[in-house]
């Protein structure tokens, strides 16, 4: 999050070719509806509600308590689960 949010990031000209990363078809990004619907008996949505809840722990539990520790890097406000969510999905999506 902070190599896509730093102006001085090396990584920031790569990654802002990527203005939206909800732009990526990514079933993390469909709504559950419609991922029961369109990857039923794939395994794919019971998959993919598990990543949102990890992702969503992870980031309670760990990404969240360390972006307090260091307002002086982070900004909540900024750098929210939202944020978090769509950079955890670009690199599923690339691994």
């Amino acid at each position: 999050m902070y190599e896509y949010t730093s102006p001085q990031s090396h990584w920031r000209p790569y990654l802002s070719l990527w203005s939206d990363f909800t732009a990526l078809d990514h079933p993390m990004f469909w709504s559950k509806d419609e991922r029961d619907r369109l990857l039923k008996g794939t395994g794919i949505p019971e998959a993919v509600d598990t990543d949102l809840t990890n992702i969503q722990k992870e980031y309670k539990d760990i990404v969240l308590p360390f972006i307090t520790l260091h307002p002086d890097l982070w900004d909540p406000e900024r750098h929210t689960l939202d944020l978090y969510r769509s950079l955890v999905a670009f690199v599923m999506a690339y691994r």
